[in-house]
């Protein structure tokens, strides 16, 4: 009886260094990327992290600055940040560890959600410029203007 709970008292103690949302979502999120045209290369927060197609694994706690460059293209900016998710996982807390769960996940990003989820987009080629866009019917019409680039 007494080994019995000395195992329960610390399986507690081991879970308590955990919190639901942590335990269920994890820490980190992946975050695919499509940008065309493919090869573009991938910046977070100005660190070089691979090209086009690429899945990115982001820690749940922080916000990204995302950049797809590409020789040749205008440079494609997104903002990823970090947004309170309250669902299951945080409720969860309130029956089982409580406010130290609370806690845990709000340290180790369990408790939060990027947003965007994903990054879908097309690079511009540089020095290209739509000047009229016309839907005639089911036909589309796009005219573009090449800048003088000397």
């Amino acid at each position: 009886m007494k080994k019995l709970l000395t195992a329960g008292v610390v399986s507690v103690l081991a879970l308590s260094v955990y919190g639901c949302a942590t335990i269920v979502r994890g820490t980190s999120q992946e975050i695919p990327v499509t940008v065309m045209p493919y090869g573009a290369r991938i910046f977070v927060n100005d660190e070089a992290r691979g090209s086009t197609p690429a899945t990115l694994t982001l820690k749940r706690t922080g916000s990204y600055q995302i950049k797809i460059k590409k020789d040749g293209y205008e440079t494609l900016i997104f903002n990823i940040d970090k947004e309170f998710k309250m669902g299951w996982a945080i409720i969860g807390n309130a029956f089982s560890w409580s406010v130290i769960g609370i806690a845990v996940d709000i340290v180790n990003g369990g408790a939060y959600e990027l947003i965007p989820e994903q990054i879908v987009g097309e690079l511009k080629q540089a020095g290209i410029s739509v000047i009229e866009d016309i839907d005639i019917d089911s036909y589309q019409l796009v005219i573009f203007l090449k800048e003088d680039l000397e």
